[in-house]
């Protein structure tokens, strides 16, 4: 494989690592928006003419060793909670 060809694969890697990056802050706006209606409503369940949203908290222990006695575990294991979103299109009434 010549040099060109390497920088052109390069450039388009970059190029969609960059639109991801671009298009995750975008996502992100719309969660905080989300989130502030829904707190707006005190709800967890959105609904509109088209879609409907519905947030909730997904928690998950985790440890980077695979293989560790259980004692290792329950002392040093992490758990984090985070929320999640699932986004549904509304079939036409």
């Amino acid at each position: 494989m010549d040099i060109a060809r390497i920088d052109d694969i390069l450039e388009k890697y970059e190029l969609a690592r960059s639109q991801i990056k671009e298009l995750e802050e975008r996502m992100d706006k719309y969660k905080r928006k989300i989130d502030d209606l829904l707190a707006s409503k005190n709800t967890d369940k959105l609904s509109g003419n088209k879609y409907s949203i519905k947030r909730s908290m997904n928690t998950r222990t985790y440890l980077s060793k695979d293989d560790l006695p259980k004692e290792l575990w329950a002392k040093y294991s992490s758990t984090c909670t985070f929320p999640v979103y699932r986004l549904s299109k509304l079939s036409k009434v």
